[in-house]
């Protein structure tokens, strides 16, 4: 079954975020200029998901106005509220409230669940996980990652011959248990019959008195149903957005693939350290970045363009073999063979034509 087929997802975004310490809902704290939540949706695109549904909470009616705009042209995303936020067991509910009914004996229709808050996920990790359930027929599969520091993780419990049997939140978990370095990245696939059922089973019998997801896992497991893990390649696809640090984390993690994208895509950056590039920002090939730039939002760079150093760009176009240095420039559009610099501040008042020269404005 080709990888997207036959495969809905639920993205789990309800949460306040509380350890933010922001009136910002998180799934709308920016990364390299997109909300976090997007990067989320952009992996499920580029794996031929086309039936997604977020589960909104805190701010729901602003978080669901943004990602709809965000994805416009991308995907139709739907959106469900879980009204009071009874963890992510019950969101999960919900959410599959909102998807598409499963047509009659369609018995291998699968559902990813996912965070909202895991942007440096990446398709390819998510294409593998979806071929390993499908090829063993799984019940569900679990997107595990090894870690150095568990801590904050729940930990993968296995049986004796290697079998995943449950997962222990990091609050829950015993001493021994705590010791565990395969850690769930809480990105799951599941056999979309069997969740409904198994979802209504799970209790509140945990510290937090919420409806955990990872229970489903074991109630799965112990109704003799096949439970696999998947290891993500690389520890950082399992890094959550809980705070300012971890939010830190993920900008330079995925600068630097914004970075080695453009590099191999014939940009020449050169002072990786000193330029930041947004995730939405366009760049034709032979574009020159010297040091010091920021170019952010939907900015677009025409071919052989020479941008910096000591370059602000915030929403505008550059044309062919523009010059531009030691300049802000903020929702304009340049022409071809521009000369922009030093001292220039442009707005969107500004708009020079093909073949103009500026000075001090």
């Amino acid at each position: 079954m080709p990888v997207g087929e036959k495969t809905a997802a639920i993205i789990l975004a309800a949460g306040k975020g509380t350890r933010m310490e922001s009136s910002v809902p998180k799934p709308l704290h920016l990364l390299c200029g997109k909300p976090l939540t997007s990067f989320v949706v952009s992996a499920l695109v580029d794996i031929n998901v086309t039936e997604i549904v977020t589960v909104v909470g805190y701010k729901a009616f602003e978080v669901s106005e943004k990602l709809h705009e965000e994805s416009a042209g991308q995907a139709s995303l739907q959106f469900v509220e879980q009204v009071t936020q009874n963890g992510t067991g019950h969101a999960t509910l919900v959410g599959l409230g909102g998807l598409e009914a499963i047509e009659k004996g369609n018995l291998d229709e699968n559902v990813l669940v996912l965070p909202g808050d895991a942007p440096l996920l990446r398709p390819e990790t998510l294409k593998r996980l979806l071929e390993v359930h499908n090829n063993n027929m799984a019940a569900a599969t679990i997107l595990t990652a090894l870690v150095d520091d568990p801590t904050g993780y729940g930990r993968i419990i296995r049986d004796a011959k290697g079998r995943v049997i449950r997962i222990v939140e990091d609050k829950d978990a015993l001493p021994s248990q705590l010791e565990v370095r395969e850690v769930n990245t809480s990105v799951y696939c599941f056999r979309r019959t069997l969740l409904p059922d198994v979802l209504e089973k799970i209790v509140a019998n945990n510290s937090q008195g919420e409806f955990y997801l990872t229970d489903v896992i074991e109630l799965l497991q112990e109704a003799g149903y096949p439970v696999l893990a998947v290891s993500a390649d690389d520890p950082v696809e399992a890094v959550g957005v809980n705070d300012q640090m971890q939010l830190a984390v993920c900008e330079k993690e995925m600068q630097e693939r914004i970075k080695r994208y453009w590099s191999s895509q014939g940009v020449e950056i050169l002072d990786w350290q000193t330029c930041q590039i947004d995730a939405n920002v366009e760049i034709a090939e032979g574009v020159i970045f010297r040091e010091n730039c920021s170019v952010k939002g939907n900015s677009v760079f025409g071919a052989e363009a020479k941008i910096g150093p000591d370059v602000q760009i915030f929403d505008s176009s550059i044309g062919d073999r523009c010059r531009v240095w030691q300049s802000i420039i903020t929702s304009s559009a340049i022409g071809d063979d521009c000369r922009i610099g030093p001292y220039v501040t442009l707005d969107a008042s500004s708009v020079p034509d093909s073949g103009t020269v500026t000075g001090p404005l």
